[in-house]
């Protein structure tokens, strides 16, 4: 007999991932701008995690289950209470178990595409019933036209993404508040893993105000650790609670809360790599004009951008040593880069600019 699997997760289909040659590859001579991640660490966290890990304890004993040192230091910083914040080994875990937490097999789920599709797998291996809401270009949000495609106290959830990956635009406090409204028998979810790059897009305190809100926070982009895996959500406590009974405290290493925790603790630094990326995305986008490539203007670490032939342009790029997102089927035509590094986005633009020089003379 083969074991087969529920009848949910039998039917699903896998995130699709980008290739992991960079993992596979004994040679550093190449950018990673394909996964919105971050530059390399500060030294103050280097020199922090290398004096932790001499110490036993964050080897041998289990973690603070409640991340207690963490969670007051995010309250304080959000000026919230600890009880409207629960952390978790990166935000994909916290969308995990938030929909473990509240979707029943059959449960209308409504979500705004183009958007971040892993949260597809959380939702559907609970037996959600996905109903696609396509945005059209150049896309702008209003919360009319998503209302508009969502039936009145028939959404057991709606997935938002604000800034949104990969559009890059942003979603108004009173957009999210009028939506909040309409479906106030809905749980709603905002995943704000890119806040940190606008702060006009931080609506944290629609916290107090709904309590049919949750947002999801990560620190594995503006912060770059990814690698770590370290995220929370906010919500009221009376969400939250529900969530705390199936949340495994386990998972979050003693060495995640501890990089975190130095990371709010160093603000200036945040503020400058923060200032550094929107400095980049402007010169990104300049050259881009002059290539005459369509371009959208991003709220987050990143830019959707759809040259000509975009499979022959992620093939060079490729072969130069640059790997970028493909979101050709998503968007239509459209290729995601990361900014990282002031090195790292002049050196995707010289090739850029090689390959599409090579193309005019050709």
């Amino acid at each position: 007999m083969v074991i087969q699997p529920n009848q949910f997760i039998k039917k699903l289909e896998a995130y699709k991932v980008t290739p992991q040659e960079p993992w596979l590859s004994d040679n550093d001579d190449f950018l990673k701008l394909d996964w919105n991640e971050g530059s390399e660490p500060p030294d103050f966290l280097k020199n922090l995690i290398i004096h932790l890990l001499k110490k036993p304890k964050y080897w041998s004993w289990y973690p603070d289950y409640n991340s207690q040192k963490l969670n007051l230091e995010i309250s304080k910083r959000n000026s919230m209470s600890d009880l409207q914040h629960l952390t978790f080994p990166g935000s994909d875990v916290a969308l995990d178990t938030i929909c473990r937490t509240f979707i029943s097999p059959g449960d209308p789920v409504y979500v705004l595409l183009p958007t971040y599709t892993n949260f597809f797998t959380f939702a559907e291996s609970c037996g959600a019933n996905i109903n696609k809401i396509f945005l059209e270009k150049p896309y702008i949000f209003n919360a009319d036209f998503l209302l508009s495609h969502i039936p009145n106290n028939k959404a057991k959830l709606i997935y938002l993404v604000s800034p949104n990956n990969p559009c890059g635009y942003e979603i108004s406090k009173q957009d999210l508040m009028k939506i909040c409204k309409v479906h106030e028998n809905s749980l709603i979810i905002c995943d704000q893993a890119y806040v940190e790059f606008s702060i006009k897009s931080d609506l944290k305190e629609l916290i107090n105000v709904f309590d049919n809100l949750i947002i999801t926070r990560t620190f594995s982009k503006a912060y770059s650790l990814a690698g770590i895996r370290i995220g929370y959500c906010i919500g009221q406590h009376s969400l939250l609670k529900e969530i705390q009974k199936i949340r495994n405290g386990k998972n979050i290493t003693m060495l995640s809360q501890e990089v975190a925790l130095a990371c709010l603790k160093n603000n200036n630094w945040l503020e400058n790599r923060v200032s550094m990326i929107r400095k980049e995305k402007e010169i990104l986008y300049s050259e881009f004009i002059n290539l005459g490539i369509t371009f959208y203007k991003s709220s987050g670490n990143f830019v959707l951008f759809e040259p000509k032939e975009p499979n022959q342009i992620l093939s060079e790029l490729k072969a130069n040593g640059i790997f970028i997102r493909d979101q050709i089927k998503a968007t239509k035509g459209g290729l995601r880069v990361t900014i990282t590094s002031k090195s790292a986005n002049r050196k995707f633009i010289n090739i850029l600019k090689k390959i599409y020089k090579k193309k005019n003379n050709t």
